[in-house]
């Protein structure tokens, strides 16, 4: 068995899950899942999470073409002074690029978070991220109880004929040391609002997830179950609950939301792909 992990392989290899660790690998620039050697051909966690929650494809030069106007004049909107002074074209080159660095940073936080969780933490946290790092270890601090089981940890899940239909990746699995029981717990870097309440605008799952709002909570609360259920098929292992940790450097602190419960939908949406 050879430890998997993005950025570290401590906790995998004090915690070896063989039916995931020898059968599924990761190549991390190319973003590619190999079963058994082979590329997997299937759908990601991910990509599962938008046939079940359907939206029009990121057109990011489209986004800021309709709201461009509106962030000139909104002295509220975060984009105020990032547009002021700007032609079109420029403005636009300056959303994007604050999405990109925004999405860059999530990543970066996440490898941060893995090093932490595996005892192997970077020296120095560069000032771009300081914040939401420091909100992850008050988070750790005010939960002594979790300890780090895995991180980044690479499932497969299967349908109701034991084939395998779906990849994807967990950010930290804890285990409680009170209760033994598993929790599994998702880095979200965002600003947005991430409470059950937040608008959907009439958007909503659809087949099994039919009725169910469209907003990131339960987005993210469906993906986290996912990863628990293809947990739980292949492993003896049982979550007992899964958590969205927010941490953003806009927040005064982090901001963990206990997932809604979806673990009979997922387990029904796994049983029923082919």
């Amino acid at each position: 068995m050879s430890a998997t992990g993005r950025n570290a392989t401590q906790l995998a290899a004090r915690h070896p899950l063989p039916v995931f660790d020898e059968r599924l690998s990761f190549t991390e620039n190319t973003h590619t899942y190999f079963l058994d050697g082979a590329r997997f051909a299937g759908p990601s966690v991910t990509s599962l999470l938008k046939q079940l929650f359907p939206t029009d494809p990121f057109n990011g030069p489209l986004i800021v073409q309709k709201n461009l106007a509106s962030w000139r004049k909104n002295e509220a909107s975060r984009y105020f002074a990032l547009v002021q002074h700007k032609n079109d074209k420029d403005a636009t080159e300056a959303v994007l690029a604050e999405w990109k660095r925004a999405n860059e940073l999530g990543t970066f936080l996440h490898r941060l978070a893995e090093l932490h969780l595996n005892g192997v933490p970077e020296a120095s946290i560069p000032e771009s991220v300081a914040t939401e790092y420091a909100h992850l270890l008050q988070w750790l601090a005010h939960n002594p109880q979790l300890e780090p089981y895995r991180t980044e940890l690479s499932v497969y899940g299967k349908n109701a004929k034991g084939k395998v239909v779906v990849v994807g990746q967990a950010d930290a699995l804890f285990r409680n040391k009170e209760t033994g029981e598993y929790v599994l717990v998702d880095f979200k870097r965002v600003e947005k609002d991430l409470t059950p309440g937040a608008p959907a605008y009439g958007r909503m799952g659809v087949g099994i997830m039919a009725g169910v709002n469209a907003t990131d909570f339960y987005k993210y609360s469906m993906q986290a179950w996912l990863y628990a259920a293809c947990l739980e098929q292949s492993t003896d292992i049982v979550i007992s609950d899964c958590l969205l940790l927010q941490l953003h450097p806009s927040l005064p602190t982090y901001d963990c939301k206990q997932c809604r419960d979806f673990r009979a939908q997922a387990e029904m949406v796994l049983d029923g792909m082919s």
